[in-house]
């Protein structure tokens, strides 16, 4: 039975607004907002804070949800505090708020619950977590896997898209400062299977809408690159000055990680292979022509 309503948590989100857009016309979607509320057409929005419980269980009940879906994450740069809230303490106490109502709980989580030692993991593969996000994510899917009796875990690789205005996306703050002329910094010692926004998107309505997609999935694109590859990739396919594109200043590390995702299943699940970057960026463009016509 497809879902009814679904309340997805970190409305303001790049993913969760494509997301709301893309299930509003099959269900009821209510999104949340902290900090700067986004109306989007057809869509309820609830403020909620994540440190509150009492607001927490209150969205939940509001939205009545058959499907909660946590989407929510920190902002890049953020203190520790910040990311044990959003990556873990936040996704357990909605967790726990869904549960009330028996309802679905889908979380988004990332390929940075693995060490990146090797390359093209499965959902089978442990997780070995070596950073403070990927930690809190791994913190967040057990409690997921332990108290949810209906639940699904997406980990996403990075993806590319046309973002919100207030919440750009990492190919929009590439094109935008190419275009203006200024340099940008981008890692060079990642490796990521960069995806882009819609497959991402579809995977996610899938595990809201089919009671039958559940467990782990994976979610990539086709072709491993570091992010400072996908921005010349980026400013080859809009004309724009490559020259200005720079590794990251930062110390370098000891070794290249890899943390390149195995996507099968949920190819499966779409019924279409891994996008390569170059019919990614083709989505890219056409959403840059239909936001500018």
């Amino acid at each position: 039975m497809s879902a009814r309503s679904v309340l997805i948590i970190g409305g303001s989100g790049f993913v969760e607004t494509h997301l709301a857009i893309r299930l509003r016309d099959e269900c009821k979607v209510f999104t949340t907002c902290f900090r700067h509320p986004r109306r989007i057409a057809g869509v309820s929005m609830i403020p909620v804070s994540l440190s509150q419980p009492d607001s927490i269980k209150a969205a939940v009940l509001t939205a009545q949800a058959d499907v909660v879906v946590y989407a929510a994450g920190a902002r890049p740069g953020a203190e520790p505090q910040e990311i044990e809230l959003m990556h873990s303490e936040g996704p357990l106490a909605v967790l726990g708020a869904s549960g009330m109502l028996g309802s679905k709980f889908v979380l988004l989580s990332t390929s940075r619950v693995f060490d990146g030692s090797r390359c093209g993991y499965g959902e089978t593969d442990p997780p070995i977590p070596t950073d403070g996000i990927g930690k809190a994510n791994l913190t967040a899917e057990n409690g997921a896997r332990n108290r949810a009796l209906h639940f699904a875990i997406v980990r996403s690789s990075p993806v590319y898209g046309l973002g919100p205005a207030d919440n750009p996306s990492v190919s929009d703050r590439i094109i935008r400062e190419l275009a203006l002329g200024r340099s940008v910094e981008l890692d060079d010692h990642e490796v990521h299977r960069f995806g882009p926004i819609e497959t991402l998107v579809e995977g996610l309505a899938r595990a809201c809408m089919d009671e039958g997609v559940k467990g782990i999935l994976h979610h990539s694109g086709g072709e491993a690159c570091t992010m400072l590859e996908l921005g010349r990739r980026i400013a080859a396919r809009f004309k724009l000055p490559e020259n200005l594109l720079r590794p990251m200043a930062e110390s370098k590390p000891d070794r290249t990680r890899d943390y390149t995702l195995d996507g099968a299943r949920m190819s499966k699940l779409l019924k279409m292979e891994p996008l390569l970057l170059e019919q990614g960026l083709d989505l890219l463009e056409k959403q840059l022509l239909a936001a500018r016509a």
